[in-house]
């Protein structure tokens, strides 16, 4: 076989190798590329619902949030780590009711540590104050709230036979102390 037979063999078969393998290639690229980019769209997805709720953190979409972080950010040992002071943070007793605010004030600084780790991890670049400062929960929600926890509280106490359920008399007309009979139509 002549030199220029061998180099037309091999470019046939260079050819039909890349006939068969740029396909398969191109789609295992592709699956690469769609699952990193599935990856961050759930990371984003944790950062966005605890951004949306940071001034509602006892709500459930942010408890689940954060439950979500060891799975979605595995391997960033910087967010585990910050995640892991905050959770164990947030498992710790109440302290006595004169540590209580510097307690709390700690649990905020651990949260925003947090967020800003997240954020730095998707490629955002937040200042600790303005996560801090720039949530809004309007003071409706936060009285709402806690006038269902506190009625909450009251119906369990009476349920529980711990808190008596007052009756008082209802003020009727002072000439007819008992309401009128009802009229039935035939």
């Amino acid at each position: 076989m002549t030199d220029a037979e061998k180099i037309n063999v091999t470019i046939l078969v260079v050819t039909i190798i890349a006939i068969i393998l740029g396909p398969v290639l191109a789609v295992w690229v592709t699956r690469i590329i769609d699952h990193k980019r599935e990856k961050t769209s759930r990371k984003l997805n944790v950062f966005r619902a605890l951004m949306r709720t940071r001034q509602a953190r006892l709500s459930e979409e942010h408890v689940l949030a954060l439950n979500l972080i060891e799975l979605e950010f595995y391997g960033d040992k910087e967010v585990i780590k910050r995640n892991r002071n905050y959770i164990k943070h947030l498992s710790s007793p109440l302290p006595a009711i004169e540590e209580q605010d510097r307690y709390y004030n700690q649990r905020g600084d651990l949260f925003i540590e947090l967020m800003k780790e997240l954020g730095s991890n998707l490629g955002y670049d937040f200042d600790t104050g303005d996560l801090d400062r720039l949530g809004y929960a309007p003071k409706g929600w936060i009285n709402e709230r806690l006038i269902q926890q506190r009625n909450a509280n009251l119906l369990t106490e009476v349920l529980e036979g711990r808190r008596p359920l007052p009756v008082a008399n209802i003020a009727l007309p002072p000439d007819n102390p008992f309401p009128p009979t009802p009229k039935i139509e035939k």
